[in-house]
This record gives structure tokens, C-alpha cells and sequence, in this order.
């Protein structure tokens, strides 16, 4: 005999506590969509950070748009930031923003935090997508364009140009901005932070994290790689 609409409503739901019971328990807080303002000569706009499932669900209707690794080099340069850092960088958005995200190569990175960008130019409201991760050697930043899903006049599968309401200098000034926060954030909360941590780039060898009261980021050989990251474990239990 076939059930009627609201037996199989109960069902569902009988399912999904199934699910819920046997299913893996994630032990860390959920992302709160935490947002700061930034404000460039041109523009206004508001960053929130978004948790994996937002970010994925968003990222269906996305536009990558082409990086200027010039600007990137250029902030790598500079000592008075911390975007150099993978220590640094990781702590100030994990203290900021919550604990990294997993839109990342595992193998070739360790941590990933998108954000939704939200503004406003020429009366109409726009919104972009940013991933901060690192990727091998160094912190990328990848900037996406929000469409309608329904929108076929894009190629999704190729980078795109930067758009006249966001261009290449906007995108850069943001990023420096975003940056430049971040390192006033952390020279506060580093003064109380002491909680050891290691995390590893596999495909360089790298090993950084905090212990011992300093942030450190280290390069090794395949040998030492792996002995250091058994001993670090050991004493970071």
C-alpha cells in the first residue's frame, strides 16, 4: 500500500536524522559570514566571508577572471605586510573570519578562505567571488564574476578580462586594501596569540605554522620533509 504525502514527509526526515547519526561529526564552529568595509578612492564595498557550502553553490554561477600577478609579486615585495607569510596570512583570516575552508589542492596548498564581494556602481548592484589560498609558493587571490545561472552569452570555461564595473586597478586596490587590513589585524591579535600549529605545502616541501612563541615557514629536502612533519606531530600532540 503506498504511503500518503505526509508519511513520506516523516520518512524523509527520519532519513536525514539517519544520515546525521552516522555521518562524520564536524567538530569546529560553522563560519559566521563575519564582513568588513573597504573603501578606495572610486568605490565602496562590503567583503563577507562565506562558508564551503555557500561558496560552492555560488561558484555555479561564476566568471573567473584573469589574475594580475604583477600586483601579487608587488605586495609580496613589500616587508611591512604580512601577505609574504603563509603563517601570518592563515592566523590573521583564521582569527578574523574562522578556520580555513577546503576549496584547496591538498596537495599543493593547505588553506582556502572566499568571500562574497558586494557593491554597488552606477545605481546597479553587483557581486563578485574571492578565494584567498595558498597555491605552492605563494597566496593566490582568484577573482570571480556572479551571473544568472540562465545566462549563456559567457564562455565559463575560460578567464575572462576584468569588467568595467570592477577593472584590473579596483580588483588591485581591493586586494591591498584586504591585505593591508590583515596586517593591522594581526600585529594586535598576534600579541596574544600561543597556539602551536603546523600545516604543509606536499608539492614544495614547505612546513610552516607557530611554535615555541614564533611563526615560522620552512623548506625542506623529501627526507627532512617528512621526518620533520613525524616529529612535529609528536610535539604538537
Amino acid at each position: 500500500m503506498r504511503k500518503n504525502s505526509k508519511e513520506c514527509e516523516k520518512n524523509s526526515e527520519f532519513i536525514e536524522g539517519i544520515i546525521e547519526k552516522y555521518s562524520e561529526k564536524k567538530l569546529e564552529p560553522p563560519i559566521q559570514n563575519v564582513s568588513i568595509d573597504v573603501e578606495t578612492d572610486d568605490n565602496q564595498y562590503t567583503i563577507i566571508r562565506l562558508n564551503d557550502e555557500q561558496f560552492h553553490k555560488l561558484s555555479q554561477s561564476r566568471l573567473s577572471i584573469s589574475d594580475d600577478y604583477w600586483h601579487l609579486m608587488h605586495l609580496a615585495d613589500q616587508e611591512n605586510l604580512i601577505y609574504y607569510s603563509f603563517p601570518k596570512m592563515y592566523v590573521a583570516m583564521k582569527l578574523l573570519f574562522g578556520e580555513s575552508g577546503e576549496h584547496y589542492d591538498d596537495w599543493k596548498g593547505s588553506f582556502s578562505f572566499p568571500f562574497l564581494i558586494s557593491f554597488q556602481k552606477n545605481g546597479l548592484e553587483y557581486e563578485y567571488l574571492m578565494n584567498v589560498y595558498n597555491f605552492r609558493k605563494s597566496i593566490e587571490f582568484r577573482v570571480m564574476k556572479l551571473i544568472p545561472a540562465s545566462e549563456k552569452s559567457f564562455d565559463r570555461t575560460v578567464e575572462h578580462k576584468p569588467f568595467d564595473e570592477f577593472p584590473k586597478t579596483e580588483i588591485n586596490n581591493v586586494i591591498s586594501y584586504f591585505v593591508g587590513y590583515l596586517t593591522g589585524a594581526f600585529e594586535i591579535l598576534s600579541l596574544r596569540y600561543d597556539t602551536p600549529f603546523f600545516k604543509v605545502v606536499e608539492s614544495e616541501n614547505i612546513i610552516f605554522g607557530y611554535k615555541e612563541g614564533c611563526f615560522f615557514e620552512e623548506y625542506y629536502d623529501e627526507d627532512e620533509f617528512y621526518d620533520t612533519i613525524r616529529q612535529l606531530k609528536k610535539r604538537l600532540k
